[in-house]
C-alpha cells in the first residue's frame, strides 16, 4: 500500500515561506519553446483544449503585440515544468512546427493571413513571432528543504490548482489527475489502460 502525503495549511505555509525560491525573468520565445528541458504536458494538466479559433486570436494578439500573460514553471533537477500556460506555448509550439493554420474567424485584425501556416507568414511577420520574449515565473525549491518526491507532486499541483482559481472550471476527470498522487501503481494501471484503444482517448 502506498502511504497517502497530506499537506495541511499550515504546511503549505511554511513550504511556500521557507523551502521555495520564486524569480522572473525574460525568455526568448522560441529559445523557450525548443527547449528539451520543458515539460508541458504533466499529468495533473488540463489537456490541450483550445480550437483552431482561440488559437488563431491567441496567434494575432502576439502579431499585433498585445502582452502575453506570464508562463509560471517549476524547475527542478534541470527539468523545467509547465505549472500555468500550456495552452499558450503548446499553441506557440504548434504553430512554429506549422501543425494548425490560422483561422479566418479567430482573426479580428489580420484578415489577411487566414489560412496561411507559420512557414506561409512574411519574415517580417514571423520575425515578429521569433522576435517575441515570453515572462517566465519560475519556482524552484531551496536546496535540502525538500527531498520527498511525494511531497513535491503535492506543492506543483497545490501551485496548479491556485494559479487556476477562476479560470475555465477543470472537468471531473482533470481534477482527479490533480487528486492522486502519481505514483509506480498508477502509472503502471495508466500504461495497462493506454494500450486498450478504445480507452486510450479518454485516460491520454
Amino acid at each position: 500500500m502506498f502511504e497517502k502525503v497530506n499537506l495541511k495549511e499550515k504546511d503549505l505555509a511554511y513550504i511556500f515561506k521557507n523551502c521555495l525560491l520564486s524569480q522572473n525573468s525574460l525568455r526568448d520565445l522560441c529559445d523557450f519553446v525548443y527547449d528539451e528541458s520543458v515539460i508541458y504536458n504533466q499529468y495533473y494538466q488540463r489537456n490541450y483544449v483550445w480550437n483552431s479559433e482561440k488559437a488563431t486570436h491567441f496567434i494575432e494578439s502576439v502579431l499585433i503585440g498585445t502582452e502575453i500573460p506570464p508562463i509560471v514553471t517549476f524547475e527542478m533537477r534541470k527539468i523545467v515544468e509547465i505549472i500555468d500556460g500550456r495552452q499558450r506555448y503548446e499553441t506557440l509550439k504548434r504553430f512554429l512546427n506549422n501543425e494548425f493554420k490560422l483561422q479566418k474567424n479567430g482573426l479580428h485584425c489580420l484578415k489577411h493571413l487566414a489560412n496561411k501556416y507559420f512557414k506561409d507568414l512574411k519574415e517580417k511577420e514571423q520575425n515578429i513571432i521569433k522576435n517575441t520574449y515570453l515572462r517566465i515565473y519560475t519556482y524552484s525549491v531551496i536546496p535540502n528543504t525538500i527531498n520527498d518526491n511525494d511531497k513535491l507532486e503535492l506543492i506543483k499541483k497545490e501551485i496548479f490548482k491556485r494559479y487556476n482559481i477562476g479560470l475555465t472550471p477543470l472537468k471531473q476527470y482533470e481534477i482527479e489527475k490533480v487528486i492522486f498522487i502519481r505514483n509506480n501503481l498508477n502509472e503502471y494501471v495508466k500504461q495497462k489502460l493506454l494500450k486498450q484503444e478504445d480507452l486510450k482517448e479518454t485516460f491520454s
